[in-house]
């Protein structure tokens, strides 16, 4: 086995582990967004004169 093909099968071993992370830490994150935009939200409504 060469190093081109050592360094290939390493990142796609690294790919494999750290894809599932991503999605995670993105879900993570979109949820705490999530939250802030309909915090920013409720807080314009209340501003709003109705």
């Amino acid at each position: 086995m060469s190093s081109m093909e050592l360094f290939q099968f390493a990142a796609k071993q690294l790919a494999y582990v750290s894809a599932p992370l991503l999605v995670f830490t993105a879900i993570m994150y979109s949820d705490r967004i999530i939250h802030e935009i309909f915090a920013i939200i409720k807080e314009t409504r209340k501003a709003l004169p109705r």
